[in-house]
């Protein structure tokens, strides 16, 4: 019921206490029926070692 649209991300380096910002659109055909929730997945390496992070979004105001 959710269809999905990600914009490139501006860089794929982060540098030390650097950002980088990726630009998403969200449909919802389901709007007034069901609540938008997002789950993300963030992967980076700290001194060579994988992390993974993981994460649910549910607070989304009503209506969106």
């Amino acid at each position: 019921f959710l269809q999905l649209h990600l914009d490139p991300a501006s860089s794929n380096t982060l540098p030390a206490s650097g950002n980088i910002t990726q630009n998403l659109s969200v449909t919802n055909s389901q709007h007034g029926k069901k609540s938008l929730v997002m789950r993300m997945r963030i992967g980076y390496k700290v001194n060579g070692k994988d992390v993974l992070e993981e994460g649910q979004i549910n607070n989304f105001p009503r209506g969106l």
